[in-house]
């Protein structure tokens, strides 16, 4: 056991300065493609990643851009159906409108007649506040007419209430 007072090791003599560099040379001694390569491994596993990011997004957006082209077609074929749907009841429409099917629904139907002479009455406001009745309506002068009158009202409201029911 020794102990630092009777430590004489600092008296042994000192290496050089030239033996520390010669072993630090030593230590130190590395080719330029030893240094090189790690750095080269690098750079080809950054590009491998980079190359392999880019074909993912490359397939992501051709993915996207089938399912957006797919959702086009199908909104196009629903666009055209509507279309040919709309053109169809348009028609349908026109044809139920139409002056001859709605005299025979009048007609049939519901059991419209034309309108005799005798039920129209003309009015001329232009003249003031009168009544201008024409020839074709029944005058009021005869028991006889009055009572064609009540019969043909009446079976005029028949007709109509018959049809109704």
């Amino acid at each position: 056991m020794q102990s630092a007072a009777y430590d004489l090791s600092i008296y042994e003599p000192k290496p050089s300065r030239k033996e520390e560099q010669a072993q630090l040379r030593i230590v130190a001694r590395h080719s330029a493609a030893e240094i090189a390569r790690p750095k080269a491994i690098a750079k080809a596993a950054s590009m491998i990643v980079l190359l392999t990011v880019s074909l993912c997004m490359m397939l992501y957006s051709n993915a996207t851009l089938t399912e957006l082209s797919d959702q086009i077609a199908s909104a196009q074929a629903r666009h055209e159906l509507l279309l040919s749907e709309n053109e169809r009841l348009l028609t349908s429409i026109e044809s139920k409108m139409s002056l001859r099917n709605v005299e025979n629904i009048a007609r049939n139907e519901l059991g419209l007649s034309e309108m005799e002479p005798y039920q129209i009455t003309y009015v001329n406001r232009c003249g003031g506040d009168m009544i201008v009745k024409t020839e074709s309506t029944p005058a009021e002068g005869g028991i006889l007419e009055g009572v064609i009158d009540t019969i043909g009202s009446a079976l005029e409201y028949l007709r109509i209430s018959f049809n109704k029911n």
